[in-house]
């Protein structure tokens, strides 16, 4: 009997972030991935700063995700028309970006396409540029309908 695999999606968080390569390098670290992760980003911050450590994974629209059968690690896209950011410069416009990998994340989890979701790290500040934000756990809480959300974190 094969067990299937949980479907994750993983946020990279601020573009501008340590997200980025933290993702990238932590998905690396692993021979045999104990999930499918679908790494939610913009594919060209990933292609500009960290193509040497990117897998070789196919790209996906968000929209191409949900009529996709769903067997092996991939990117999904996210088009933001703003310049890529270089590492360590996050600005309200790298929050804004943050935000919507988050909004894609919920998306995904509404519509049953993932079984859970990772957050990168993001800055509060940055995002509250745009809406109010007190952290993850609370932003998806709400837009999710949960009244007692809870935060799990793993090392």
């Amino acid at each position: 009997m094969q067990i299937k695999k949980p479907i994750v999606a993983i946020t990279i968080g601020d573009p501008a972030g340590i997200g980025p390569e933290v993702t990238l390098k932590a998905l690396n670290d692993f021979d045999n991935l104990p999930c499918i992760p679908l790494i939610v980003c913009r594919i060209e911050v990933l292609r500009q700063h960290y193509k040497s450590i990117m897998p070789s994974w196919d790209v996906l629209s968000l929209e191409d995700v949900k009529n996709s059968k769903l067997k092996s690690p991939m990117y999904v896209h996210i088009p933001f028309d703003a310049p890529v950011p270089n590492p360590s410069f996050g600005t309200a416009i790298t929050g804004k970006e943050s935000l919507l990998y988050i909004d894609a994340g919920i998306q995904l989890w509404k519509q049953n396409i993932i079984h859970a979701l990772v957050t990168g790290p993001v800055s509060k500040a940055l995002i509250e540029t745009w809406v109010p934000f007190i952290g993850h756990t609370e932003y998806i809480a709400q837009h999710i309908g949960e009244s007692c959300p809870r935060m799990l974190m793993y090392s």
